[in-house]
């Protein structure tokens, strides 16, 4: 019998970032499911329907959404005790300062900024894959 491959969610609107960030986590580990949602709404929709023996090992937030950004998902994850166990990363082009405590206040373990290139998205990816695979929030 195979492991059973981790599952990452990945919440994003854009494209190409999800695109990007989707191929580094492949290259990373070939047998992680990725879940990709384009929003907020869409995002807490997923978990709904999931028993929690289902739930990903890392929720990858991008924080600017349509209807509803990463830190109002953050917000409604944090009123939730269901959704405690489950990780929870802003990766944003933004670095404003205001946004991460925001974030970090509202149940963020991190507040990332997208790399620059694709390299360091690649050992991005490597860093959150451990910290998945550990099962430690670090």
């Amino acid at each position: 019998m195979q492991p059973k491959s981790l599952t990452l969610l990945l919440v994003d609107d854009d494209p190409d970032d999800m695109e990007l960030i989707r191929t580094a986590f492949e290259f990373v580990d070939t047998k992680l499911y990725l879940h990709e949602v384009n929003d907020g709404i869409e995002a807490l929709d997923h978990l709904e329907k999931l028993s929690e023996e289902e739930f990903p090992c890392l929720i990858v937030l991008d924080f600017n959404m349509p209807r509803m950004n990463g830190l109002e998902v953050l917000q409604q994850l944090k009123t939730n005790d269901r959704y405690n166990s489950i990780p929870r990363v802003i990766l944003t082009t933004s670095s404003d300062t205001s946004l991460k405590e925001a974030c970090l206040a509202n149940s963020a373990d991190k507040f990332l900024v997208k790399p620059s290139s694709y390299p360091e998205l690649v050992k991005l990816a490597a860093t959150l894959m451990d910290w998945c695979t550990s099962g430690v929030r670090q």
